[in-house]
């Protein structure tokens, strides 16, 4: 097993799930921030922002254009300090939703012990969040790539987020192994030639058969 092999893993739904009252906690923080600015908001305008905030479904922005916005619509000048202030508030408000899924250390722990290179390869408005949870979690170290859509610019599936994953890995498409609970982002990574399962809710480290199975018994080629 010369080549380098990577297990990539999507975030919300596979290493991470969200609490119940998530995004309502996210939407109440923001709107009691705004508040204190001097703004009339609620949940619900905030809600009605981030409906539809993108420019494009298949471009995503980040946490701070998000802020922006929401500080625009209510009314309110978006300088970047006051942007940065709403996203820090917000990303708290995310960060707060993250629980590590079942079996997702015991996976990453035997992942780094086989000689597997392991990212995170997420569609995220947050990548901060990301790495604050992977840190608060103490799992930030068994992590060698944090690819998220707001710092790719694209969202699964486009191949651009999947193809940067590989990129910063150094490893080919027919040596990685994808895990994602939305089957349109699996099929996409099928078609670029990623070995690719839809997660069915399973504790993560039952994974470990199948992923040695399609990554480490597999030889080179000639």
């Amino acid at each position: 097993m010369s080549a380098p092999r990577a297990l990539l893993l999507d975030a919300g739904g596979v290493l991470y799930h969200h609490t119940s009252d998530y995004p309502r906690v996210v939407f109440e923080r923001a709107a009691s921030h705004l508040r204190t600015l001097g703004a009339s908001a609620t949940p619900e305008s905030v809600s009605r922002v981030l409906d539809n905030w993108r420019l494009d479904p298949h471009v995503q922005q980040d946490i701070f254009y998000a802020a922006s916005l929401i500080l625009s619509r209510h009314g309110l000048i978006p300088t970047p300090a006051r942007a940065e202030a709403l996203a820090e508030t917000m990303a708290d408000a995310v960060v707060s939703s993250m629980i590590l899924a079942p079996g997702a250390g015991e996976l990453l722990h035997w992942a780094k012990r086989v000689g597997l290179l392991v990212a995170v390869v997420s569609n995220n408005w947050c990548r901060v969040c990301l790495l604050r949870a992977l840190t608060r979690d103490n799992i930030v170290h068994l992590v060698d790539a944090l690819v998220s859509s707001d710092s790719v610019g694209f969202a699964k599936p486009h191949p651009a987020i999947y193809n940067a994953a590989l990129g910063l890995l150094g490893v080919e498409p027919q040596y990685a192994l994808f895990i994602d609970d939305y089957g349109p982002n699996v099929e996409a990574a099928k078609s670029l030639g990623i070995k690719a399962i839809l997660h069915d809710g399973r504790p993560l480290y039952e994974y470990i058969p199948v992923v040695s199975r399609l990554l480490l018994e597999v030889d080179e080629p000639g």
